[in-house]
């Protein structure tokens, strides 16, 4: 059960694509694994990333990247869809005395919560209805890391629409300034990666 100061899912309404995230997250945490480890993206930028302030991780699953910012001092809020993944966070932000924020949420149907953010980071999650909002609640001069895979990383394993069009990650946040982007086959399927900054003013 999610303490007191985590929130609930807004809607009683269970999307069967989250129900198969919790089955394969209890099949995660039900054996070794390195989903605990920060996304490769975060550890490579690490040298870019504020010492301090607001970080929003969405679709945070496990705890991955919400882990690692915690321990380097960020203030960080992470929502998920998945109610085993977000009380295995909750869980975890107790027993290490760590505080994060869980927020449990159906991106597909909810808001991301209020902003402002200094860091967004989004890693192996594409919903390009959320690309507004992401650039609403970043705050001025704040950075967002966003890594997902392309659609030839997607093919075989879901739907194309999950996977980025080559160059689309580039031009995807228009009121943001890109600070890095590339595109690269160095992990398990192709992906691209992209740090961009909002301006101040």
């Amino acid at each position: 059960m999610l303490p007191a100061d985590h929130e609930p899912p807004s809607s009683p309404y269970i999307d069967p694509a989250i129900e198969r995230w919790n089955q394969r997250y209890r099949d995660c945490l039900g054996r070794q694994s390195n989903a605990l480890d920060p996304h490769p993206f975060l550890l490579a930028k690490a040298d870019l990333l504020p010492a301090s302030g607001r970080a929003l991780d969405i679709a945070g699953g496990l705890g991955r990247n919400s882990l690692w910012l915690a321990r380097r001092g960020l203030d960080v809020t992470v929502v998920d869809g998945s109610k085993v993944a977000c009380e295995h966070v909750a869980g975890l932000t107790a027993e290490l005395g760590f505080s994060i924020k869980v927020v449990c949420r159906d991106l597909k149907r909810d808001e991301l919560p209020s902003g402002p953010y200094d860091l967004i980071v989004n890693t192996l999650y594409l919903q390009r209805t959320l690309v507004p909002r992401i650039e609403q609640i970043l705050a001025g001069g704040g950075l967002l890391l966003f890594a997902t895979y392309l659609e030839s990383g997607v093919r075989g394993h879901a739907s194309g629409r999950f996977g980025l069009k080559p160059g689309e990650l580039a031009s995807l946040f228009p009121r943001l300034e890109a600070v890095s982007y590339g595109e690269h086959k160095d992990l398990d399927r192709p992906w691209a990666g992209l740090v961009a900054r909002k301006p101040s003013k």
